[in-house]
């Protein structure tokens, strides 16, 4: 009877322990979170600490998911700081943390950090946008961290650049063209020409002869002996 006795109230004790909520669990993930200390530049990063292996489906999920956090920017100063609390909870499991491990807890507190409302950071709105795959693009079009720096395609900061603020362009003025005057051209007088020939010989006066001793004018006619004109067809000299 004694025995039995103890035995019944171990169990009642035990029941009692395991029925009642820990306090201390139950209000973990309700209350402020410790300080966040950790920095990084991205997700890629903070996957790795929350012990995710590159180059698998788990990681390259954690990587897109905090990603698009990220992108999404600070709470404004009217946000309730239970749902911020709880966002961040969303967030980690989501990441696919356990939670109430150690980097559940470490993945909590830099997501309240991250999403909290600061006046310093509420001042200036970077012109970023985010792709379908939750990167950052520039106005540029290249890809940008979390602080704004441009990255390569695995991730890692190009090297000398500092922050990508806006530049001005500059403007050129237009350059007067210059003004060509036109030239007057040179007058050449027309060279006389010379007058064409004109045979002023008379007709009937022999300047030459063929072969068979025919005589020829000047203007082609035969001619006889007395310088007569003659018809080509005749045969007498």
């Amino acid at each position: 009877m004694h025995a039995r006795l103890i035995t019944v109230t171990t169990l009642a004790l035990l029941s009692a322990a395991c029925g009642s909520p820990n306090p201390q669990s139950a209000n973990r993930y309700n209350a402020t979170p410790p300080a966040y200390t950790a920095a990084y530049s991205t997700s890629e990063q903070a996957c790795a600490d929350y012990g995710f292996i590159s180059n698998t489906a788990s990681f390259d999920r954690c990587v897109s998911r905090e990603r698009a956090a990220r992108s999404a920017g600070r709470m404004t100063r009217d946000y309730e700081q239970a749902r911020l609390y709880n966002d961040a909870r969303n967030a980690c499991a989501s990441y696919g943390l356990e939670p109430g491990s150690a980097r559940y807890d470490r993945c909590y507190a830099r997501e309240v950090d991250a999403r909290g409302y600061r006046a310093d950071a509420a001042l200036s709105v970077p012109t970023y946008r985010t792709d379908q795959y939750g990167y950052r693009i520039d106005s540029e079009g290249y890809r940008v961290d979390a602080d704004g720096y441009r990255i390569d395609s695995e991730g890692r900061r190009m090297v000398r650049q500092s922050a990508y603020v806006p530049q001005p362009q500059p403007y050129y003025t237009p350059q007067p063209q210059p003004y060509y005057t036109a030239q007057p051209q040179p007058y050449y007088a027309p060279q006389p020409q010379p007058a064409p020939y004109v045979e002023t010989r008379p007709i009937g006066q022999q300047v030459t002869s063929d072969e068979f001793g025919f005589r020829y004018d000047a203007y082609g006619n035969r001619l006889d002996a007395r310088g007569n004109v003659i018809s080509p067809q005749t045969t007498t000299r």
